[in-house]
């Protein structure tokens, strides 16, 4: 039986962050004001994310909150659990902003595409396979796409956030 298609992971499959999260965190602290460490703000990022998928899974749809929102909190609790609790509240949104408009208006600068990505999705094709992405990634991902162009390469792409799961839920 002949394969007819083939679908893909995102974050680290297709593309990867240009510079370490760590890096990106204290980069847009430092625009407003905040001195952070950037292998501190790279330590607790992981974990941090991790509570925060399990409290409110798929970026906050089934708890009323947006994706933006959703990434505003991280963005503080990363700050706090580096060592920032004397941070202000607003200079924390500040920041939360900034990335987010990073990440949203400014992929290309944020991410870069895996080597040989292009190159492999062209001979995909080629075999006249249709292409997809299952990915637990936020409402970004079209405009990532896009920005990269890789979306042409993709019948279609459906994140958690839109689902309202993540993978490996079967």
């Amino acid at each position: 039986q002949r394969l007819k298609a083939l679908t893909f992971d995102v974050t680290n499959t297709l593309i990867k962050a240009r510079c370490s999260i760590g890096h990106q965190y204290a980069e847009a602290a430092k625009a407003h004001g905040i001195a952070a460490n950037t292998v501190e703000l790279e330590r607790v990022f992981e974990p941090t994310m991790a509570q925060k998928k399990n409290e409110q899974p798929d970026y906050g749809r089934h708890h009323g909150v947006t994706s933006r929102e959703w990434w505003a909190d991280v963005v503080k609790r990363v700050f706090i659990n580096s060592g920032h609790n004397d941070a202000s509240p607003d200079a924390l949104a500040k920041v939360s902003d900034t990335l987010w408009e990073h990440f949203q208006e400014e992929p290309a600068d944020a991410w870069e595409v895996m080597p040989n990505v292009r190159e492999g999705l062209e001979e995909l094709r080629a075999q006249g396979l249709r292409l997809g992405i299952v990915s637990n990634f936020d409402s970004t991902l079209e405009v990532t796409l896009r920005a990269h162009r890789l979306h042409p390469y993709f019948d279609f792409a459906v994140t958690s956030e839109q689902l309202g799961m993540s993978k490996p839920k079967p």
